[in-house]
């Protein structure tokens, strides 16, 4: 992965240029003379500059001429993340690539009148990386390797496993801006989350003179809702189960998330027409563990639109009672583990309903024909019932997973 630093990128414009990429991209002459009108603020220019480096460095890449990092042949790619004037690149390291990226950025400079700082540019490479091939990196592109303290939109950049000291620039913020001493804890490696919790506390509860005041209540109490007799604020473990919670919403069940998603479906084998949960097999980074162990509850709140009635029966809840085979009282037959919706409300040949009807409870049964569920021409769907709109929030998903406080009483 490159990182390049442009030079002054809001300076270096070439308004011929400009005016070439926007009939390129099929404006009529009266428009860009239009545009030409408005370029006396450089914010439109480097705009500009950023698409016409983002399509033509993908059609490098599309081309052959050079190679991005892959995580799997036949596997989605990723070639290049842009924001303005922050620059990352995704490459496989051969020597090809890096001549044919070396070219491509020669020609952008020249045609742009931007400037790559070649000497605060830098890479990040795989630990497998061998010392002949990241010579070859430094020789060919002229670049040095990682920086310290290295953040793309403020994000730290690390080769290998996140550090709790990675996020030490977060920890002195806070610290510079409530002059107190600040508290991190990574939870273990295996959890790898940061929490500030400690530090928030200190901020409310007082502190002076480096020492911590006299605290009549609990931080625990604080935290707790208003219905349960506190003050509402959110605990930072709470909040991150949710955040977490969204990034699984996003990679099991929103067709239209992001290039993050996709990449994290392909590497992990997610399937969006799959009614299993993801896979609980060890491996993955830390984050992935950590989305794998909360997936029961989130998968368990996601509630089901029948359409086709391909989803698994037991699996999905798509009664709105929940998963039908926690609602089971025994155990559930080979041969009934692999029905389908459909077969359950639009039997074709023999079904076993009396098996099924046995292993639900009759509240269950009777419910389900009550509201008449059918199937239909359309794909199953799939909501989040927790906010009005059916789309997954964070703040829905966080009163969710909070534990359930009940109002002290008064003695």
């Amino acid at each position: 992965m490159v990182k390049l630093d442009l030079e002054k990128a809001y300076d270096r414009v070439d308004w011929g240029f400009l005016k070439l990429v926007l009939r390129a991209f099929g404006f009529s002459d009266k428009w860009v003379s239009l545009l030409e009108k408005c370029w006396s603020n450089c914010w439109f220019s480097i705009l500009v500059n950023v698409e016409a480096f983002s399509r033509n460095f993908r059609n490098l890449m599309v081309r052959g001429w050079s190679h991005p990092y892959a995580i799997g042949r036949g596997r989605p790619i990723a070639t290049h993340m842009l924001f303005t004037d922050d620059t990352l690149l995704f490459l496989n390291g051969s020597k090809s690539s890096l001549q044919a990226v070396k070219t491509f950025l020669d020609v952008f400079q020249e045609a742009s009148g931007q400037r790559i700082n070649f000497i605060k540019s830098c890479f990040i490479y795989s630990g497998k990386l061998s010392a002949t091939r990241i010579r070859s990196i430094k020789c060919i592109l002229g670049i040095v390797k990682l920086r310290a303290g290295l953040r793309y939109l403020g994000v730290p950049l690390a080769s290998g496993k996140v550090k709790c000291s990675d996020f030490q620039f977060l920890l002195d913020k806070v610290q510079s801006k409530h002059s107190i001493a600040c508290y991190i804890d990574c939870g273990g490696p295996a959890q790898g989350h940061f929490q500030l919790g400690t530090t928030l506390c200190k901020v409310l509860l007082g502190w002076a003179d480096g020492k911590s005041k006299l605290h009549w209540i609990s931080w625990k109490k604080i935290s707790r809702p208003f219905e349960g007799g506190g003050l509402g604020i959110r605990k930072l473990a709470e909040f991150l189960n949710a955040l977490r919670m969204k990034l699984e919403w996003e990679v099991k069940f929103s067709e239209f998330s992001g290039l993050w998603a996709v990449l994290m479906r392909a590497k992990h084998g997610v399937d969006l027409d799959s009614s299993s949960a993801l896979s609980s097999a060890r491996g993955g980074s830390p984050l992935w563990r950590k989305i794998r162990e909360q997936m029961a509850l989130l998968e368990g709140s996601v509630q089901w639109q029948v359409g086709h009635g391909a989803r698994n029966l037991w699996d999905v809840n798509w009664t709105g009672l929940g998963p039908l085979v926690s609602l089971v009282s025994s155990l559930i037959l080979s041969e009934l583990l692999s029905l389908q919706i459909k077969d359950f409300l639009r039997p074709l040949g023999p079904f076993p309903t009396s098996a099924v009807f046995s292993l639900l409870p009759h509240g269950v049964v009777d419910f389900i024909f009550q509201e008449g569920f059918a199937t239909s021409d359309e794909n199953d769907s799939c909501f989040w019932p927790l906010d009005r709109s059916g789309k997954f929030t964070i703040k829905s998903a966080w009163k969710m997973s909070r534990p359930v406080y009940s109002l002290p009483g008064w003695s």
